[in-house]
């Protein structure tokens, strides 16, 4: 049976290790996505790694943006957005990781989870302060505080996983957010 796997993954054409042409429009190597169908046991999940380059956040935010419209959660883009913008950022400004990974999964009909993990094992603040009026950096995590339903951090084997998670309001069928009229 080993023999059988060894031969499959000999003619995969992309092996890990081996280095990947990079995109000439966004100089990203192509990474496959990885996308599981939803269904009562495996929710929807997409799932994407970047170099860690000042691309990879706005990268990360307009693939949320994409899967967000494919699940009909385009109306919460906007908050989903702003906490992957801020997580891979921590990532690929804080650390010296080489690649980040984003996975969005779909997990309930309006619940959203978004883990970034990369290769450092040193977790953010638990409760994160107030930058000085003065200092440019220092208020991702408050954002990402203030806007996810539920966040946190764990190390994991190869390094860490920071994930968020949003509780997406039903769409309004008032364009002003008057319910009810």
């Amino acid at each position: 049976m080993l023999a059988g796997l060894a031969d499959i993954r000999n003619r995969l054409p992309i092996r890990s290790g081996e280095p990947v042409p990079p995109d000439p429009v966004t100089a990203e190597p192509e990474v496959p996505l990885v996308r599981m169908p939803a269904s009562p046991t495996h929710p929807e999940r997409h799932r994407r790694v970047y170099l860690s380059t000042i691309h990879a956040p706005g990268l990360a935010r307009a693939d949320t943006t994409r899967y967000l419209d494919t699940w009909g959660l385009a109306h919460g883009t906007d908050d989903l957005a702003v906490l992957v913008t801020e997580l891979v950022t921590n990532s690929v400004t804080h650390t010296e990781t080489e690649q980040v990974g984003v996975s969005l999964t779909r997990t309930g009909p309006s619940t959203v989870r978004l883990v970034v993990t990369d290769t450092s094992r040193e977790l953010p603040p638990p409760c994160p302060t107030a930058a000085g009026e003065s200092e440019v950096h220092g208020r991702g995590l408050i954002l990402v505080d203030a806007l996810a339903s539920r966040w946190g951090a764990e190390r994991v084997v190869t390094g860490k996983r920071v994930w968020a998670e949003l509780d997406i309001p039903p769409k309004s069928r008032d364009p002003h957010g008057r319910s009810g009229l």
